[in-house]
């Protein structure tokens, strides 16, 4: 689906729909980004709701949260600045 965004705006589909590069962009990059968070993240909720035990659910529904997020927000881009220091510095 993300690619076939691509392709429409790629080939100026949207202006010939009255709509601007801009709110497209935009508006496609928050319905893409919503819905690969969706189908990345939720089966892993799904399958801890099935093996926590019961009581602590929110618990571990905000140990995954924090994780995800410091893994997306903080490691990763810490790992690839990194990475580029590394095999840049050579």
């Amino acid at each position: 689906m993300s690619a076939l965004i691509n392709l429409v705006f790629v080939l100026r589909w949207n202006k010939l729909i009255g709509i601007n590069d801009l709110v497209f962009v935009i508006l496609t990059s928050l319905i893409s980004d919503t819905m690969s968070l969706a189908f990345s993240f939720l089966p892993t909720l799904v399958l801890f709701t099935q093996i926590t035990p019961s009581k602590i659910e929110a618990s571990m529904f905000a140990l995954l949260t924090g994780v995800f997020n410091l893994a997306n927000s903080v490691a990763g881009p810490l790992g690839g600045g990194v990475l580029c220091r590394i095999f840049l510095s050579q």
